[in-house]
């Protein structure tokens, strides 16, 4: 049997011993199940317990037998793919004789048994895909005869051990999938047979060392989701990734796999990596590489190269003219960089290609007609770049396309439909963001049968929304059309778009008529906007069975009527509904609705006509009671000294003071004992806070107010309309002092209880981010708002109190960057924020700093 190989001698037995003549042979194949009773003295064994795939019934179970460590002369052991359970036998340790040990695929737990190191025999070690837990035994490194070790999708911790560098004969070792810690050893710059080298998916820090240089021989090497740093050229130093190849260390021409991607490495990608002439999968992604991106690669016309991801991170320059050789590619990712050039002289025919995205670059040029000739292609994004020019209809040859992505660019001209239709598999389609134009053709859409996602808004697109996009694009979860000039009704067959989950917006066209009640069977829609159109009359009562909805904006319309019962109308803001004709809500801060609505049936008339009589009737009686309550309320006015009457007294003080200020001035000097602290003024049985303003010096205690503050107070308070602000009732301006009139809040202001340990305790450090994040949305309303007020407030919210003249004294910007001295500003009282909490209150404190800066005009604006 040929070592490391899964076949093995096979005769069938019920369980128990068997018994060969040529030696012990034992294979409990696929006729064996159950629980695996072993009773074996000694003899030359070859064990293979493996289940026969295709009968579900023959997993073996229960745990491993003692008693396999008497069998002294063993050679091979695979218990592999079974349903083991429980510790690996410390017996194991004394199978001196063992060559290959395979236990992996099962369900074994506890830590690797450190006496495995004395099997120095053992030339292939299989424990991947178990729970096995604790650290890597140091005493492996004795193992001098093993070619390969498999550790991987476990849940081992701790450090590699440097032992492992004793091991030269290895040709691979594989601990991916666990929960390794600390810097990879220097000394496995010692294996210089290894092949395969897969670190993937730990916790490993540091930098790569140098002497990985000497792995000549290395194919594949994984190091990807790790927290290494350093740069490439730095760490790979021998692998010749800059500068010659030393003669000594050989020519690395057997690498095939570079994966270095979801680490935090940097500098420059070594130009020489284009040598690498066998080298099939390049990922570099999401990491601080700069410069340039190798400008040879595919060099001579031909190259093997079939994933080349280099995305998330920060190379200029174009990307290399030589991409047109790589007739091999299947993958290309060079998103989110800062490339430039033009983009139609890339990229030639790639038959192999399925997946490319250039998006978030400065790329310029035309969409290239040669994409539709790469016909396995399934995705194209090109986003957020400055591409000009037409969508070519060859696109439409490209028949796989799941998802096209030519958003945020310069495009212009029609959407060329007829020839897109043959995108039957198309699941996203986003055109947003450019400059298209013309009409949505009314024909069968056929590109709709299977989208999942389209976005075209944000384009001079007009004409009518098609009919028919509202019967066949009936899997569209999202659908964008927004700030473009459609005109005409809304299509009431977009009430069949059921499977509308994360957006329908039709907002910012020029839609006219009555909102269809269609619309109210989208009731798994969480989000609709319908704001800046010309709709008329009332939002349907449809809408209220759509119990999904989050977000609902109808503003800028010509609607009235009842909103609809729904949580989303109840708990939208008042903005999503201003700027419309009469809509009214007896729950919300809208005008309220009349009790009832007349209907205009025959049935009817005779009532309604009675009631009109009935009416002015009313009007009449009213308007003579009205003149003779007015004339004997001014007589009694005239015959007391004081105008103040009891009438007066409990007339109600919030609509607008009756008109008479100087009477409404002299109920709150009354009422407040002279501004005494701790009253509260209480008509009609509400309770309101009043804010004092002092402009001149005539009271000793009092502190001289700023006119302006008062005026600025009152325009702020007056335009900003938030549930977590209170409402100014009125205001009130004299020449001694004049006052502000707010709506009582019981616990006081945010400085009162922060400043009480008890209340406190109730503001996480979570409460106090979203405190911040509303106090911007809210501020940014107001175009001169106070910014350095923001960052006032923002420390104190931090701080956990008013940080008064500590401004001064307080770290600057790069202190905040280091992170050394949050521990020390932040309040006390609470909980010690999570890592997650920190970054963002780094964020908020560098945010505060800024609008705290000495010269005003360095401070950002509140838009």
């Amino acid at each position: 049997m040929e070592n490391g190989s899964r076949e093995g001698y096979r005769l069938r037995g019920k369980g128990g011993s068997v018994n060969g003549i040529l030696g012990w042979v034992l294979t409990m194949g696929r006729e064996v199940g159950g629980a695996v009773a072993v009773n074996f003295i000694q003899s030359r064994f070859q064990i293979t317990l493996v289940p026969n795939f295709t009968e579900s019934n023959n997993r073996l179970s229960g745990s491993i037998p003692a008693s396999f460590g008497n069998l002294t002369s063993l050679t091979l052991l695979r218990l592999y793919s079974n349903g083991f359970t429980g510790l690996i036998p410390a017996s194991l340790g004394n199978l001196r004789t063992l060559i290959e040990l395979d236990l992996s695929e099962n369900n074994l737990i506890g830590s690797i048994l450190v006496s495995l190191g004395n099997l120095t025999s053992l030339a292939v070690l299989q424990l991947f895909n178990n729970n096995l837990n604790g650290s890597i035994p140091a005493s492996f490194g004795n193992l001098r005869s093993l070619t390969e070790l498999d550790l991987s999708e476990n849940n081992l911790t701790g450090s590699i051990p440097a032992s492992l560098g004793n091991l030269t004969s290895r040709t691979k070792l594989n601990l991916i999938d666990n929960s390794v810690t600390g810097s990879i050893p220097a000394s496995l710059g010692n294996l210089t047979s290894l092949i395969v080298l897969q670190l993937f998916n730990n916790n490993l820090t540091g930098s790569i060392p140098a002497s990985l240089g000497n792995l000549t021989s290395l194919s594949d090497l994984n190091l990807i989701d790790n927290s290494l740093t350093g740069s490439i050229s730095a760490s790979l130093g021998n692998l010749s990734l800059t500068g010659s190849i030393p003669a000594s260390f050989g020519n690395l021409t057997n690498l095939v796999y570079i994966g270095l991607h979801y680490n935090q490495l940097s500098d420059q990608v070594p130009q020489e990596i284009s040598n690498f002439t066998k080298l099939e999968n390049l990922q570099l992604g999401i990491n601080h590489f700069n410069g340039y991106l190798p400008q040879h690669i595919c060099k001579g016309g031909y190259s093997i190269l079939e994933i080349f991801s280099l995305s998330s991170n920060h190379f200029i320059g174009p990307i290399p003219k030589s991409m047109t050789n790589c007739t091999s590619l299947i993958r290309v990712r060079l998103d989110n960089n800062h490339l430039i050039g033009n983009i139609s002289e890339v990229f030639g025919v790639h038959p192999n290609l399925t997946y490319v995205n250039l998006s978030n670059n400065q790329l310029f040029g035309e969409v290239s007609q040669n994409w539709g000739k790469c016909l396995r292609l399934t995705n194209l994004k090109i986003s957020g770049n400055k591409i000009s020019g037409q969508i070519p209809p060859e696109l439409g040859d490209s028949t796989l396309l799941q998802g096209l992505d030519l958003s945020s660019n310069l495009l212009v001209g029609q959407i060329p439909i007829r020839e897109m239709e043959r995108l039957s598999s198309l699941l996203i389609l986003k055109l947003n963001d450019n400059q298209l134009s013309g009409t949505v053709p009314a024909e069968d859409v056929g590109l709709c049968s299977k989208l999942q996602q389209l976005d075209l808004s944000m384009n001079n697109l007009s004409g009518s929304v098609p009919n028919q996009l509202g019967k066949y694009c009936t899997n569209l979860l999202y659908l964008n059309l927004s700030k473009n000039r459609f005109s005409g009704s809304i299509p009431v067959e977009l009430g069949n778009l059921v499977s509308l989950q994360i957006l329908l917006d039709l907002s910012g066209n020029l839609f006219t008529g009555k909102v269809p009640p269609q619309l109210g069977s989208l009731d798994k829609l969480t989000n609709l906007n319908l704001s800046h159109n010309k709709l008329l009359g009332s939002i349907p009562s449809t809408f209220a069975k759509m119990l999904n909805l989050i977000t609902i904006d109808v503003s800028y319309n010509e609607l009235e009527g009842h909103l609809p019962d729904n949580h989303a109308f109840r708990n939208a803001p008042m903005e999503a509904f201003i700027h419309n004709k009469g809509l009214c809500d007896n729950a919300t801060g809208l005008r309220p609705c009349n009790i009832s609505k007349l209907s205009p049936n025959k049935e009817s008339h005779k009532a309604i006509l009675l009631m009109i009589v009935a009416v002015l009737l009313f009007l009449l009686f009213a308007f003579l009671g009205t003149f003779w309550f007015f004339d004997r309320w001014r007589e009694r006015c005239l015959e007391e000294e004081n105008p103040i009457t009891n009438q007066q007294q409990h007339r109600d003080v919030f609509t607008i003071w009756n008109y008479d200020g100087r009477i409404a001035y002299q109920d709150l000097i009354e009422a407040t004992e002279q501004f005494a602290p701790n009253i509260a003024l209480a008509p009609e049985d509400m309770e309101v806070a009043v804010k004092k303003f002092t402009f001149s010096s005539s009271d000793d205690d009092d502190e001289i107010s700023d006119p302006e503050t008062f005026r600025n107070e009152i325009q702020m308070m007056t335009e900003v309309r938030h549930r977590n602000i209170v409402k100014l009732y009125c205001f009130c301006s004299h020449v001694r002092h004049s006052f502000l009139v707010y709506e009582y809040v019981e616990r006081g202001s945010l400085a009162k209880i922060l400043s009480i340990d008890e209340e406190t305790v109730g503001l996480d450090w979570s409460k106090r981010i979203n405190i911040v994040k509303e106090l911007a949305y809210t501020m940014r309303v107001i175009e001169k708002c106070d910014v350095y007020s923001f960052g006032i407030v923002t420390l104190e919210v931090i701080m956990g109190k008013h940080p008064g003249e500590r401004i001064s004294t307080l770290p600057s910007l790069s202190s905040i960057e280091q992170n050394i001295w949050l521990k020390d500003i932040v309040d006390q009282r609470i909980s010690t924020p999570t890592n997650q909490v920190v970054e963002k209150l780094i964020s908020l404190m560098k945010l505060a700093f800024s609008c705290l800066h000495e010269n005003p005009q360095s401070r950002p604006t509140m838009q």
